[in-house]
């Protein structure tokens, strides 16, 4: 991890820790803001002696071990520090960062099976009582352990381990990945029925993920040579998820009842349940239903391979239920339409966010309903629409790149290239340290066919920020359109390296094999 995020991750610790000026732990936090990295150490492990109770300790704990491990580069120091965190506080957040910060002090000493084993413990740690790390969290520790895993070769070792936190490791695409790793480890070591058995598993209970998909694509001589395995249904409920984006929620709704009749009491029918309570939501809009659906759904699967989405999408329910109440008794509560309008437009209620961004439209005193109404509209194909709605909010607000992007991409999307790079440029001029507005504009030119521009577009984004993986997987495309075969080759290796479970890996390396047989 490197030195920028951990100081940020280390300031989001100290803001959302903030309490009544003057204690210890402010003092602390002042010291470090002041640069007096001693004084903030002593502060915070003096914090945390005296308040050993308090909520804060662990995270006093964590900053001080931190300090020493950036700012103070004192690893030793720093590993103490963790290693007393992890002991005291075993059942926190705070821990299984502190695992994983042991895991990158042990890779910086070089003793790799040491930080292999922290890996795996702070996947054990990664959900606990009231907590749970983020999804992205989960999945870099698995490429973090596939990565070292690889390091070592060790084949014996590896399958230890990856059976080791598929047994433990909350469920999702961090669960997924760390599956199929087992699987096509225990293809090479030729125990072929085990890994079968693995990946039929793997797109049971994950039949959305890439993960399966990648396994649908290149096992299936495996699979078969074990189990009589239901390809053609697996291959249904693939199609669930692109139908819910297109918001054809009767058709998929059609394959999920099939699939939860025929698959009752298998975790592919836990999933097509699951994915009935929403297909029937979103269709009626109706969330009172919907909640009171999705805890019966809990009680009947508390441990399934979808309670943990159950319990986010039961506290988002109860948010957008607790809204729907205020607008019911207030309708000219045109903050609370603003913010149930975003609510829905993140969860892909489309229409219903429409119909509370239009209300809030209202309000001559707010013009951010224009915002959520553009995001609507270009997420639903109506692009000309989203357009006037995103200008209309930038007459007020001109120096807003992100929208300038955004508007761009709806150009691209309606075939007018000339405007694209217009908002494009515009951009880059706002946000010139951005990589990713030169990434946008290199895109632009690439359609456009400019391709030496692009490639130089791609390569400034690169130098600002050489781990925004994205340039590298276009400037792959780029070279393959010149027929540049040794080139888009190495930016594909390139982009695979930093990012191998990357929304585009399965591209390169679909890439990668193509132009190999060339």
């Amino acid at each position: 991890m490197n030195r920028r995020l951990i100081t940020i991750l280390l300031l989001l610790a100290f803001v959302a820790s903030v309490s009544v000026a003057g204690d210890l732990f402010q003092d602390a936090m002042d010291h470090f803001r002041r640069g007096n990295y001693e004084a903030a150490v002593k502060g915070y492990l003096k914090f945390a002696e005296a308040n050993a109770k308090d909520e804060r300790a662990p995270v006093a704990l964590f900053n001080a071990a931190s300090i020493n491990m950036v700012e103070v580069e004192d690893l030793p120091a720093a590993k103490g520090g963790f290693l007393e965190l992890v002991s005291k506080y075993p059942d926190t957040k705070w821990a299984a960062e502190g695992y994983r910060r042991l895991a990158e002090i042990s890779l910086a000493l070089n003793d790799l099976p040491q930080a292999l084993d922290y890996y795996r413990l702070g996947l054990k740690h990664a959900a606990g009582n009231g907590y749970e790390m983020p999804e992205v969290w989960i999945s870099e520790m698995v490429q973090a352990c596939q990565m070292h895993l690889a390091e070592m070769d060790d084949p014996a070792k590896t399958i230890e381990v990856y059976k080791d936190i598929t047994g433990y490791i909350p469920s999702g695409e961090g669960a997924a990945q760390a599956s199929y790793n087992l699987a096509q480890v225990l293809k090479t070591v030729g125990r072929r029925e085990e890994a079968a058995n693995t990946l039929a598993e793997l797109m049971y209970a994950y039949p959305y993920s890439r993960w399966s998909a990648q396994a649908m694509r290149d096992d299936r001589e495996m699979v078969d040579e074990v189990l009589d395995f239901p390809w053609d249904d697996l291959e249904k409920m693939a199609q669930v998820e692109p139908m819910f984006r297109r918001m054809q929620y009767s058709e998929a709704r059609d394959i999920l009842d099939e699939i939860a009749v025929k698959y009752a009491g298998n975790s592919l029918g836990e999933n097509a349940e699951y994915g009935l309570i929403n297909a029937d939501l979103y269709l009626t809009g109706d969330f009172i239903a919907a909640l009171e659906e999705m805890r019966d759904y809990l009680d009947k699967y508390p441990k399934g391979v979808r309670a943990n989405s159950v319990e986010r999408r039961i506290e988002l329910y109860e948010d957008i239920v607790r809204m729907e109440d205020r607008l019911e008794y207030d309708p000219q509560d045109y903050s609370t339409h603003i913010e149930l309008g975003f609510n829905l437009l993140r969860n892909r209620f489309m229409p219903l966010a429409e119909q509370h961004f239009l209300k809030a439209t209202e309000d001559t005193t707010s013009d951010i309903a224009y915002m959520g109404l553009g995001y609507v509209y270009v997420n639903t194909g109506r692009s000309k629409e989203g357009i006037e709605s995103f200008e209309r909010y930038l007459q007020n607000h001109p120096d807003d790149g992100n929208l300038y992007n955004r508007i761009g991409y709806a150009y691209m999307g309606m075939g007018e290239m000339d405007e694209a790079l217009k908002c494009f440029e515009k951009y880059r001029e706002l946000e010139p340290d951005n990589p990713n507005s030169h990434d946008s504009y290199a895109e632009c030119l690439m359609n456009m066919g400019k391709l030496e521009e692009s490639i130089a577009e791609y390569l400034k984004a690169i130098k600002i920020n050489p781990n925004f993986t994205n340039p590298y997987f276009m400037l792959g495309e780029v070279y393959s359109r010149m027929d540049n075969t040794e080139r888009a080759l190495e930016y594909y290796r390139m982009y695979l390296e930093r990012d191998p479970a990357g929304f585009q890996s399965a591209q390169a390396l679909a890439r990668i094999d193509s132009l190999s047989s060339r």
